[in-house]
């Protein structure tokens, strides 16, 4: 059963090696609950969690065995999700608004408003958010309360984004495409 999961064609979006891994932290969950998880059942939790490094997974998994109020039953893919986001974003090193503002602060002194400033991907989103490098440089507005503002709504629809299971994330991202294709075919008429 377990080989027939791994290549699986139901999604073929998951490596074989993403399905394994998803399936490793599956089987440490009902090893620990001693429950049988169906073919079917088996299927939805890899569609659910294949996107997941199966490190955070595991923590996820370890974490919810662990808790008093949780530990008692067997967690639904959402309940491992979550906290497995929240552990992988912490493992790439996600700022605070607070430090992101700092770096971004050393940026406008070290290139001014004319540079190419070097920055992570959240904080430069909240760059662009605001206005772009030049606004920020030069508004006088712009201020850290302002930005963390910006900044941690970036962060946290990041977490949004990613804590969908992968087929949404793909129907969100695909129809936001279609919704700019045709705002931009109607431009062009």
């Amino acid at each position: 059963m377990i080989k027939n999961i791994v290549n699986s064609m139901r999604d073929r979006s998951a490596t074989p090696d993403q399905r394994r891994d998803t399936l490793v932290v599956i089987g440490f969950l009902t090893n620990h609950y001693g429950k049988t998880l169906d073919e079917d059942t088996l299927e939805n939790y890899v569609e659910a969690l294949y996107d997941i490094p199966a490190q955070f997974l595991l923590a996820a998994a370890k974490a919810h065995i662990s808790n008093e109020q949780r530990c008692a039953w067997f967690p639904q893919p959402g309940l491992l999700r979550g906290p497995a986001i929240r552990y992988w974003q912490a493992a790439r090193g996600i700022l605070s608004a607070d430090e992101a503002y700092e770096k971004l602060m050393a940026e406008v002194e070290r290139v001014g408003n004319v540079g190419s400033p070097v920055l992570d991907e959240s904080t430069m989103a909240a760059v662009k958010r605001f206005g772009g490098w030049q606004r920020v440089c030069l508004d006088e507005r712009f201020n850290q309360s302002m930005f963390a503002k910006i900044y941690s709504a970036k962060v946290a629809q990041e977490f949004e984004r990613l804590s969908l299971p992968p087929q949404q994330r793909t129907m969100l991202d695909t129809s936001k495409a279609g919704k700019m294709l045709l705002l931009t075919d109607g431009d062009n008429k």
